[in-house]
This record gives C-alpha cells, structure tokens and sequence, in this order.
C-alpha cells in the first residue's frame, strides 16, 4: 500500500524540481535579456544607493568615467570627482531625496578624454519591494553638438540681425563718420556684441592705425598699449594689424591665450572680451582699415556667422568708398531701389502668371492709378510710388491654389474665404520691407 504513495511523492518532487529548473532558467534568460538591454543604453546609465554608493552602471557610463564597474561599484562620486563637482552632485541628490520623484537639469562635465561636455541629467528615486526608497538611478544625455549648432543658430541669427541693421545705416547715413558710428552702434546695441571699433590705416612715415569710431567703450582700448601700426613690429602684432597687413579676417577664439593680445590682454580681460574678429576693409585694390568686434563669450564667431559679418564688413567697405563719390552713392541707392522694385516686380510677375484669368489686372490697375494721381497733380515721386503699389497690390495671391484662381465654377464659402486672406497674406510678405514711400 506505501509503495505507491512513495513513487507518486517521488515523482511530484522530480515534478516540482523541473518546474524549479524552468523557473530559474527563464529568470536567468530574463535576467540576461535585460542586462543586454541594459548594456546596450548609449548614454551613460548608473544607480546608487540612499548613501550615495554606486550599485551598478553600464557600459557608457564606464567610459564617461574612464573607469572599469569594479572600480565604480561600491564608491561614492567623492571618490571619483573632485569636491567641489561632488558636492554639486550631492547638493542636487539631496534634493531629490527631500522630494522623490524625477530631477532634470543641465550642467557642464568632463568626459575621461578631457573635454567638457554639455548634457542634461535625468535622475529618479527607484523603490525597493519593501516600498522604501532604494536609491537614485541616473541617465547623462550628451547635448553638446545640439548646443553648440544652438549657439551657432543664435550666432548667425544676430550677425543676420546685425547685418540688415547695418545695411539700413548704409542708406541712410548723412556723412562717413555719421556712417561708422551708426554702423559700430547698431553693432554692440543690436547685434548684442561687446564692443565694436573701426580703424584705418594711415600712409604717414609710422604706418598708423587711426580709430574713427567705436560703440562699446568710452574710448578706443589699444590707446593703453601705445599707439598701434600695421606694420609687422612688436606693436603691429594687434588682429587689426594683421587684417589690414595681409588683408585677410583674424578671429582670435580666446583672447586670454592668443599672442595678439599679450600688449593689452588684462585690460581686455577686464572689461568683459573674450573673442575677437577683425574683418578687412577692402576698397579701391587695397586694404583701407578694419573692422574689429568683441563679443564676450569665448568661441564666439564661427560658420554663417563668420560670413554674414564678412558681408557687413564689405558693405562696410563699400559704403565708405561711395561717400566718398557722392555720385557713385547716389548711383548705388538707385541700383538698390531698382534692385528692390524689380524683385519685388519679379514676384509680382510670378503671381499674375499663376492666374491667366486676371492677367494684366495689377498692370491696368497700375495704369489707371497713375492717371489720376496725375491728374491730382501729385509729386512725381509720390506717383511713382502710387504705380508701384498698384502692381504688387495682388502679391499675396502667392498663397492662393491654384486650381482656386481659376476655377471655372463659384466659390463655395471656404474657397472663398481662402482667396480673401490673400490681402492680409501681402501685407505680411511687405510689412517689413523698407520701401522709400
């Protein structure tokens, strides 16, 4: 009677052993699967304990410290950092502790290779089984590059700013001198740079710079390290020296190590500079004087930065040599205006074409303005700007469908409201164009 009963014991034993087997074989797979998961995380991934003890890492976060999990685990980031970076890392852990939940924010580290990375830091408070708070886990999120094409995005959109400032100063400057000082203050006021001065280079015995103009500063800096030349000696070595010498841009990227700068470099440091450009004014086949700005950020001028100032600079260059011609200054502002009205004429042109049902319409319309601001006895010139008006009355047709313009049907309500938008549409292209009238 036992003997049955012992074999069916043995055989649920054997039974849940299996069953055992299997459960801890997928547990391992499962475990497996997840530490390749784990592994695999790009950015660097750790966690530690309420104590601030690393428990574990991946491969990332290894080589962001430039250090192999044996080393890491166990440790405290006091013993891996210096104080005063841990206890920043401390501070902000602490504070998580007091109110757990996620913590994100940026910050500035340097990776085992030495460079100093932008990232942003994603922290969390992890729960063990028993529903007390185990420790923080933290993700590192690497921005640099999204920072630095920021930085350049921002750069290039003040020197853009700067430029179409600059270029109004152009039009409108009375005198040359009235012309630098317009251009240096639009420079520093609106660009948002440190400090802009125009120099030029003189044809006496000393080959001098002459400083005609600044914005910036109460008075021109080099006047602490002497008066400078452009001719290749110790006080020739200024970027603006250079520029004028070769003719070429000088960018100095940090003005705390840069040569250039050893005659002056603490009292630039003082007020403020960290970077430089001097841009070539160029003239007549020869270089005339340059243009230097500061900014106050290291690293600051690079890429479409770089060439929306060298554009400014020979804008620059072109305004001062066409002041100098009033004849040739007028000839400019006219090949501007005609500039101006042409492209906008072409725009005109590619809207009427869009919509052979009313071809000629902004022309005739041209036509019968112009005839009775004549017949008011208008100024030609205010007449002149009546016609103009009359042809690009339609531009913003541009936004209008096609198949809209010439539907051979009606309209139906929505179509409808669709072409009517088409004058709010040209008010917004020209709003800001800066027509004469």
């Amino acid at each position: 009677v036992k003997l049955p009963q012992a074999i069916e014991r043995a055989l649920i034993e054997v039974s849940e052993h299996k069953a055992l087997d299997r459960l801890n074989l997928q547990l391992r797979e499962s475990e497996a699967r997840y530490r390749s998961l784990f592994e695999a995380i790009p950015n660097p991934f750790y966690y530690k304990d309420c104590d601030g003890r690393y428990l574990g890492c991946n491969i990332a976060f290894e080589r962001y410290l430039g250090m192999c999990k044996e080393e890491i685990v166990g440790r405290t980031v006091y013993d891996i950092a210096p104080k005063e970076i841990a206890d920043t890392y401390l501070a902000a852990d602490k504070a998580l502790f007091d109110h757990p939940g996620t913590q994100v924010y940026e910050a500035k580290v340097r990776w085992a290779d030495g460079s100093l990375r932008d990232v942003i830091l994603h922290k969390a408070t992890f729960i063990q089984a028993d529903g007390s708070i185990g420790g923080i886990a933290g993700l590192i999120l690497d921005i640099t590059e999204r920072k630095r094409t920021e930085d350049m995005l921002r750069y290039a959109n003040r020197a853009l700013k700067t430029l179409s400032a600059a270029n109004l100063a152009l039009v409108v400057a009375p005198s040359e001198d009235e012309l630098l000082r317009m251009v240096t203050s639009v420079i520093v006021e609106k660009g948002g740079y440190a400090m802009a001065v125009v120099g030029y280079a003189e044809d006496d015995p000393e080959k001098s710079i002459s400083f005609m103009a600044w914005a910036g500063a109460k008075e021109s800096h080099y006047s602490e390290a002497g008066r400078p030349t452009w001719i290749d000696t110790e006080q020739g070595q200024f970027p603006i020296a250079r520029a004028i010498r070769s003719g070429t841009l000088q960018i100095c990227r940090d003005i705390a190590s840069d040569t250039g700068f050893k005659l002056w470099r603490d009292s630039a440091l003082a007020r403020g500079y960290r970077s430089n450009i001097v841009l070539p004014l160029v003239g007549g086949g020869k270089t005339f004087g340059g243009l230097s700005i500061y900014s106050s950020a290291a690293d600051a001028f690079d890429g479409e930065e770089v060439q929306l100032l060298g554009e400014l600079a020979s804008d620059l260059a072109y305004g001062i040599i066409t002041l100098r011609a009033r004849i040739v200054h007028q000839q400019h502002a006219t090949l501007l205006r005609q500039a101006l009205e042409q492209s906008i004429q072409a725009i005109a042109s590619t809207v009427e074409a869009r919509d052979l049902y009313t071809a000629g319409h902004q022309r005739r319309v041209g036509e019968l303005a112009t005839a009775i601001a004549r017949e008011m006895g208008l100024p030609e010139e205010q007449i002149h700007g009546i016609r103009f008006a009359s042809i690009i009355h339609d531009l913003g047709k541009i936004s209008v469908p096609s198949e809209l313009l010439s539907k051979p049907g009606k309209l139906n309500d929505i179509e409808f409201m669709l072409v009517k938008m088409h004058a709010q549409t040209g008010y917004n292209i020209l709003k800001n164009v800066k027509f004469p009238w």
